[in-house]
């Protein structure tokens, strides 16, 4: 709550700032102003339910005319017809040529008129009402012109028909160097402007396009509505793409601003999550979309210049209500969603431009704040800075979707690994009970019988001639060594005996019973100071052993098998080391099964795996464990394969 609070707090202090910012306009002392060699004195207007005609408007005594001391004149929503009544002195030397700029594009219509003594002179009559073919001069705002004398004064009246809009009228003067530069910068702007909104509309669309998300999409949209009320707002769609269509131009602001916002909740809505944050809040903003949409189409299906003051003035004022409730919704949803969005910072700085930017715009049409003649440079200037940061918000959303979706491959990855590993677990233990039940059924079956064998054979030795009875007494003593080895080869396949004995003497008693059995010398060097594993680690490390020492068995032809164990950098190494005809082991493909074991059973205890082999030079099997190797599932008791 309280963090809620900060951030209202915050917004409404960045509010009065820009407020302050944008209504710094410059007092007019005793209604004069100057613009290079011309200066306009007495700036006045006559405001009027119904147009009385410049006839009459002459006829009326100074006194009957307002003096306007703040540049830009605002009148808010105009209610009639406004007559303003100027001079215009040349300061210079020579004959110059003045150009009359209204830098306000969203006029209805405009009639100057100068008064040469006795003679009442058109400058012209422009205007929305009129087709942009009408005016003298090709630019967006309007420009009247006339050559007034070195070192002399004259009167014009200017018409103003503004009924049910918001009307401001920023008025100036410039010589024919200065209108031009002045207009070369308008144009400049805006095509800066233009530019690096279609290049982020290009950009957008492009990840549109390679990441089949719907968010590009409407991004691409959301600018290119920005776009379009730009140039309806400040003239340049009105000179250039709908020139033939006055009464569009009245609508298109509007549409353009509608559309626009209902853009940016629907941003809004996808990037902070609304839908899962609060079913309300996203019912609210469904609603208040839908009532943008109504207010932007409307002026489309009903054109208003069709209608007077009242309608007009209904129409304009449900607009504004609409957009300063979408603003509300806005602010309220980032405000909601900012600890619970990463990206939600973003949007909210964006949008403090923007709201900033719509709360100031609509005081000042209302009339309720001053107006300004740079008006232009600061609704572009902070639009750039609020589409730079949605885009960086979105770059880094699409940064953090691919740093999620690189968790995910990992955690799958991780997933799958483990479900290998629980796989691998249930076959070794399956193998291990088939072992331990054939090492049992060695122990009491085949053990008896062999038993019973050597006690036959004792029974008989005595009933036959001494030749007979050595060979039974060999006969005997082989038996007996079978017997043994059958023990023995009971017991490593049993894991009781491991438990029982330990590793190390269980790897003494694998490698007695395979001299015995084949001949070859064995050895163990295991260093004495090695700490124990624990149990279940124990039994994988010895049923690695065994894999080794059953592959020197089955493939090596060798003569000696050495195996150690020492402790290095803290880890446990393991060699297994024979002498035999070795194997290429660059050109094998690791998919027998031998190999195949050793690997997976490194893998549930972390222990990692290095074989170096060649043709006639013996293998060297060397796995490196860790101390702290994880225990694996309690059901898991080991096994090795018979191949």
């Amino acid at each position: 709550m309280k963090a809620h609070f900060s951030h209202i707090l915050f917004l409404v202090a960045f509010f009065i700032a820009s407020h302050h910012l944008m209504s710094q306009t410059a007092d007019l002392p005793s209604g004069k102003f100057s613009d290079g060699s011309f200066q306009v004195n007495e700036l006045s207007y006559f405001f009027s339910s119904s147009d009385p005609g410049i006839q009459n408007i002459r006829k009326l005594p100074s006194k009957n005319f307002i003096p306007v001391n703040q540049e830009p004149f605002n009148g808010g929503i105009s209610k009639g017809y406004y007559w303003f009544k100027f001079n215009i002195s040349n300061t210079g030397v020579s004959n110059n040529t003045a150009y009359i700029n209204v830098q306000n594009s969203r006029l209805n219509e405009l009639h100057l008129y100068e008064v040469r003594g006795d003679t009442l002179l058109s400058l012209g009559k422009y205007g929305d009402f009129f087709n942009f073919a009408n005016r003298k001069y090709s630019y967006k705002n309007f420009v009247f012109s006339t050559t007034i004398p070195a070192n002399s004064t004259r009167e014009y009246y200017l018409y103003a028909n503004q009924v049910g809009h918001a009307f401001i009228l920023p008025l100036k003067v410039y010589n024919l160097k200065d209108i031009q530069s002045k207009i070369l910068s308008d144009y400049l702007l805006e095509g800066i402007a233009l530019g690096i909104l279609i290049y982020s509309i290009m950009f957008s669309l492009f990840y549109w396009i390679a990441r089949k998300e719907k968010i590009y999409l409407t991004y691409s949209l959301y600018i290119l509505s920005a776009i379009g009320w730009i140039i309806s707002y400040f003239g340049l769609g009105f000179e250039m793409i709908w020139p033939e269509s006055p009464w569009f131009n009245t609508a298109a602001a509007p549409f353009f601003s509608g559309l626009h916002m209902a853009l940016n909740i629907h941003l809004c809505q996808v990037l902070l999550h609304i839908r899962n944050l609060s079913r309300t809040l996203h019912i609210c903003c469904n609603g208040i979309k839908i009532l943008l949409l109504i207010v932007a189409i409307a002026p489309v299906l009903t054109p208003l210049d069709n209608y007077g003051y009242q309608e007009n003035y209904v129409f304009l004022i449900s607009f504004l209500l609409v957009i300063i409730l979408s603003v509300i919704v806005i602010l309220f949803s980032i405000i909601s969603s900012l600890n619970a969005t990463p990206t939600g910072k973003y949007y909210l700085y964006a949008s403090l431009v923007k709201v900033s930017g719509i709360i100031n715009l609509a005081l000042m049409e209302l009339g309720l704040t001053p107006a300004m003649f740079h008006l232009e440079q600061l609704m572009v200037g902070g639009l750039l800075i609020e589409i730079f940061l949605l885009s960086f918000g979105l770059a880094k959303r699409s940064q953090l979707q691919k740093i999620q979706l690189r968790k995910q491959k990992l955690l799958a990855r991780e997933m799958e690994m483990n479900l290998q590993k629980e796989l691998l677990k249930a076959q070794l233990e399956i193998q291990e009970q088939t072992l331990k039940s054939i090492g049992q059924e060695i122990h009491d079956n085949i053990g008896q019988m062999l038993t019973l064998l050597k006690l036959n054979l004792e029974n008989i030795k005595d009933n036959v001639s001494k030749e007979a009875g050595v060979a039974i007494s060999d006969a005997q003593e082989i038996l007996r060594n079978i017997i043994q080895d059958l023990r023995n080869m009971s017991k490593t396949l049993n894991n009781d005996m491991l438990a029982r004995m330990g590793l190390v003497s269980t790897i003494e008693m694998e490698l007695k019973v395979i001299n015995r059995a084949s001949g070859m010398n064995t050895f163990l060097d295991w260093e004495q100071d090695i700490p124990p594993l624990n149990k279940q680690v124990e039994l994988i490390i010895f049923r690695l052993i065994q894999e080794a020492l059953h592959n020197i068995l089955k493939h090596a032809h060798a003569s000696e098998i050495k195996v150690s164990g020492r402790l290095e950098d803290g880890q446990l190494v393991i060699t297994v080391k024979d002498d035999g005809r070795g194997f290429d082991h660059e050109s094998t493909t690791g998919t027998g099964s031998g190999l195949l074991n050793l690997d997976n059973r490194c893998k549930l205890i972390n222990a990692c795996l290095s074989i170096n082999s060649s043709n006639g030079n013996g293998t060297e099997i060397r796995i490196t464990c860790p101390l702290d190797a994880p225990p694996i599932a309690p059901s898991y008791t080991g096994a090795v394969s018979i191949n």
